[in-house]
C-alpha cells in the first residue's frame, strides 16, 4: 500500500467516526444521563421486556411510543399510550424530531433527541456507567439500587402487585481478603456477582448495597419464586471455584428474602425484613435462604 492510500484510508476512517447519529437521552429520573443510540430502523420504546428500548417507569405504556429513522428523518409516532407522547410540550400522534427536541411519557420520564458522534457517544455512555454501576462488580450501586426500590415499592402497593427482595453477602469475606489480600477479594466478589448476575429473570434488579452485601429486586414476584431463586443462587456459589494465583478460593453466600406485605409502609421496611432473614441465615450455620414461612 502507498503513502497516498494510507492517507486516504485514514481521512475516511475519521470521517466515519465523526459522523453523529441521533441519540435518545434521559434527562430525568434514575437513568439520568444514560444514552441510547437509534441505529435500527424502527425503534420501540416502553416498559415491555420485549421492548427496543425499556424504560423502568410504571407511569408508561408497555409499549408506548416508536421512533422511525428513514432517509435521515427521524419522525416519532405514539402508539396509543394511556397518558400520552409529548413533544416539547404537546401532545403528538406523529411528528418529526429534530436535534434537541424533548420528548416526556410521564412525570418521571423526559427524553432529549441529540446528535452524537460516535466517540461522544461511547464517552457519554461511560460517564453513565460510572454513575450508576459499582465500579468493581459493574453491576448497580447503591445509589441507583434505592431510586428504583423506592419506584417499584410504590407501583407495587399502588397497583396491588408483588414484590419480592433477596439480599445476600458473602460468608467469611473478611478471611478472604486477610488470607489471599484485597485484589483476591475483588475478583471473589466480581465472579459471585458475575454468576448471580446470569441466573435472576431479565426484569431483576441486582445491585451492591456495600462491602460484600447485594440486593435483588424482583417485580412481581411472590415469596415462592424469590425462594426458590435464592436456592438456586445459593447453590451456584457454592459450586464456584474461584482461581487466584496458585490458590482456589471457595466461598458461600446467606440470603434473605422478603415479600411485600400490607403491613410494610415504606421500602426500608421491606429490606430491613430481608435483613432480618438474612441474619437468621447466618446464625444457623451461613450458606443458606431465609424467607417468611
Amino acid at each position: 500500500m502507498s503513502i497516498d492510500e494510507t492517507i486516504i484510508t485514514n481521512i475516511k476512517g475519521l470521517k466515519d467516526e465523526g459522523e453523529k447519529i441521533p441519540h435518545l437521552t434521559f434527562i430525568t429520573g434514575s437513568r439520568l444521563g444514560q444514552i441510547h443510540p437509534l441505529e435500527k430502523p424502527e425503534i420501540i420504546v416502553g416498559r415491555a421486556p420485549d421492548c427496543d428500548l425499556v424504560v423502568e417507569d410504571t407511569a408508561i405504556s408497555r409499549k408506548h411510543f416508536k421512533v422511525i429513522l428513514k432517509a435521515d428523518k427521524l419522525k416519532i409516532e405514539d402508539l396509543g399510550s394511556t397518558n400520552g407522547t409529548y413533544v416539547n410540550g404537546e401532545r403528538v400522534k406523529k411528528a418529526e424530531l429534530v436535534d434537541g427536541d424533548k420528548i416526556q411519557i410521564s412525570q418521571n420520564t423526559l427524553l432529549e433527541v441529540t446528535y452524537l458522534d460516535q466517540s461522544r457517544s461511547l464517552s457519554e455512555k461511560q460517564r453513565y456507567d460510572m454513575g450508576v454501576k459499582d465500579p468493581v462488580t459493574n453491576v448497580y450501586n447503591k445509589r441507583f439500587l434505592i431510586d428504583r426500590l423506592n419506584e417499584e415499592f410504590a407501583f407495587a402497593k399502588r397497583r396491588g402487585r408483588p414484590l419480592s427482595l433477596i439480599l445476600f453477602d458473602l460468608d467469611f469475606f473478611k478471611t478472604v481478603n486477610d488470607t489471599y489480600g484485597h485484589l483476591a477479594g475483588d475478583l471473589v466478589l466480581q465472579k459471585v456477582a458475575a454468576v448471580i448476575a446470569e441466573t435472576i429473570r431479565t426484569d431483576d434488579i441486582l445491585a451492591r448495597y456495600g462491602g460484600e452485601e447485594f440486593v435483588i429486586i424482583m417485580r412481581d414476584a411472590a415469596i415462592d419464586g424469590a425462594l426458590l431463586l435464592a436456592e438456586r443462587m445459593r447453590k451456584l456459589v457454592e459450586a464456584l471455584k474461584i482461581n487466584y494465583e496458585k490458590s482456589t478460593i471457595k466461598i458461600t453466600i446467606s440470603l434473605g428474602v422478603s415479600t411485600l406485605m400490607d403491613y410494610h409502609k415504606q421500602w426500608e421496611h421491606l429490606l430491613a425484613e430481608a435483613d432480618k432473614y438474612m441474619y437468621i441465615s447466618k446464625s444457623k450455620g451461613r450458606n443458606r435462604a431465609t424467607g417468611p414461612d
